[in-house]
This record gives C-alpha cells, sequence and structure tokens, in this order.
C-alpha cells in the first residue's frame, strides 16, 4: 500500500510543479534548477491560503492585503511572489498600484490529486458509522 501511495504522489505532483525552480539561500530565493516551487508548496503556507481567500473575492491591491496581516509589506509581497509563481495568481500594475488577481486553474489539479482518496475517508467513515449504530 505504502508503495502505490508513492506512486501515486509522485506521479500526481510530477505535473504540478510551477514552471519555475528556486532555493532557499539566506532568506533570499535564487531562481536553479534545483526544487521547483509547486501549487503543494504555494498553498502549505497558512498566510497564502488566507491570501488568496482575499483574492477569490475579487482583485485586490498589495497595500489593502497587506493590512490584514500582522507582518511588513515586503514580507506579504514575498507571499505573494511565491502564489505568483506558482501559477495561482496574477499581477497587474495600475500607476503606481500592484493588483492581484486569484489564478483558480491550478488548484483544479490539487482537488483532483485529493478525490483520489476520497475513497479512503468513505470506507473510514462507513465503518465508524456501523460501529455507532453497533455493528461490527
Amino acid at each position: 500500500m505504502a508503495a502505490l501511495s508513492t506512486a501515486l504522489m509522485d506521479r500526481s505532483r510530477s505535473h504540478l510543479t510551477s514552471k519555475y525552480m528556486f532555493t532557499y539561500n539566506g532568506g533570499v530565493n535564487e531562481q536553479t534548477d534545483a526544487i521547483a516551487i509547486d501549487v503543494f508548496h504555494a498553498i502549505a503556507d497558512p498566510t497564502r491560503r488566507s491570501l488568496l481567500e482575499m483574492v477569490a473575492e475579487g482583485e485586490r491591491p498589495v497595500n489593502v492585503l497587506a493590512e490584514a496581516f500582522d507582518m511588513s509589506r515586503p514580507a506579504v509581497s514575498q507571499h505573494l511572489r511565491v502564489l505568483r509563481e506558482a501559477g495561482l495568481v496574477t499581477e497587474r500594475k495600475v500607476g503606481r498600484e500592484r493588483r492581484y488577481r486569484l489564478r483558480a486553474a491550478p488548484l483544479r489539479e490539487v482537488r483532483d490529486w485529493v478525490r483520489q482518496y476520497e475513497w479512503f475517508w468513505k470506507e473510514r467513515f462507513d465503518a465508524l458509522g456501523d460501529y455507532l449504530e453497533g455493528g461490527s
């Protein structure tokens, strides 16, 4: 079973990586061929998930997005950069302002990957229901 899960994960994640490659080097992301920033990495951080929720409601200027967090604007911009490089948001310059909008297409791939495990949870909940009803 573990081999199957690993094989599914490798197969599924291989097409989810962004075209951008980065390594973490002393606080600065540098473009290299080492580690792919993929959608899973981008949504792993709660701040980035919150940013996605905000831009899902409509295009937002970076300053409005930054006001919602207890961190510096440059820190929020770094999170937005990860989302942009994973293809989850687009950036549009209006005068001196940068505005961000959700690009949800890559999230469909995450949904499809998670769907592979619906059978697992369905079996578990069915077994729990049987147990709670006094069955075996």
